[in-house]
């Protein structure tokens, strides 16, 4: 087994090219901003592996999305799904060229159960082309067959829609676009690269939450008892040290009684605190205690 890529970017849906020698796939190595962490949309790339040089396939603007690329059985036209003008649609690229073709002009789209799910497979032997498309409900698909080589050669794909974008709701023309630009500014917020300053991390325990405090009462012939704890988590700021502590309190009181010692033999009388023994006795006695 080989590692083809290794980078912090997302691939996705390889297709191996008839000769087996390139390999398309999925990619947002051309529009993710590692920098500012903003994932950017897909893209069609073609690995070389014979040199292992990855090339990037002309789509469509960068913010589409252009995905699961399929190859013709003639090894010279790929098929991918593109959303350029609001609506997914099955494209044609002629890699010689490198002309779009579009293929299908469908209201609902062509589409998998996700958003990127792949949609298309080409039969290698007729170069048939079988899709999935979405009827309007989010369970309603049925498949489609393209078989007429007209069908499949398509025609010149638009840059856009003049004035049409489906992908907007209306109204189209908004009073005021500051707060969709504030959620979209990746940069809000973020420390000036310049002017801050450095400091040595020092990890330090703080409070992060208590438990639930528990309690409880009872009453018996014996008197009345009491408990309860909690318990309480602190870590540091990174999360790498964390300590978890409990504490937990109980006591009794036992109810008064008059009992009368007495000694055997003796016939005196003592009050205070009684301890049992074999010898018969009766305590006068009061007191708060704490135990198991």
């Amino acid at each position: 087994m080989t590692r083809l890529t290794a980078d912090p970017f997302a691939d996705l849906q390889p297709a191996w090219s008839p000769d087996g020698r390139s390999l398309a796939f999925t990619t947002d190595r051309y529009t993710t901003d590692l920098e500012l962490l903003v994932a950017g949309p897909y893209q069609i790339a073609l690995l070389d592996l014979e040199s292992g040089e990855i090339q990037g396939l002309p789509g469509f603007d960068d913010q589409f999305r252009n995905y699961n690329p399929q190859w013709a059985p003639d090894g010279r036209n790929l098929y991918f799904v593109s959303d350029h003008d609001g609506i997914a649609n099955l494209y044609r690229l002629d890699l010689e060229t490198r002309e779009r073709y579009l293929i299908t002009d469908l209201w609902t789209g062509v589409s998998g159960l996700t958003a990127i799910s792949p949609a298309i497979s080409v039969a290698r032997g007729t170069g048939d082309v079988a899709f999935s498309v979405n009827k309007g409900g989010p369970f309603s698909y049925e498949i489609y067959v393209a078989d007429d080589p007209e069908v499949l050669a398509g025609q010149p794909a638009p840059e856009m829609l003049v004035g049409v974008d489906a992908s907007i709701i209306p109204p189209r023309e908004r009073m005021s676009t500051a707060h969709a630009e504030l959620l979209t500014n990746a940069r809000l917020g973020l420390a000036d690269p310049i002017t801050f300053e450095d400091d040595e991390y020092r990890s330090q325990l703080s409070l992060d939450f208590i438990s639930q405090p528990t309690i409880a009462f009872g009453a018996s012939d014996f008197g009345v008892f009491f408990a309860g704890g909690a318990a309480l988590f602190f870590s540091d700021l990174l999360g790498n040290r964390t300590l978890q502590t409990g504490t937990w309190s109980r006591g009794r009181r036992f109810s008064p009684a008059t009992r009368t010692c007495r000694a055997a033999g003796t016939g005196r009388s003592s009050v205070g605190r009684c301890r049992w023994s074999r010898a018969s006795c009766r305590c006068s006695t009061s007191w708060w205690g704490t135990g198991p």
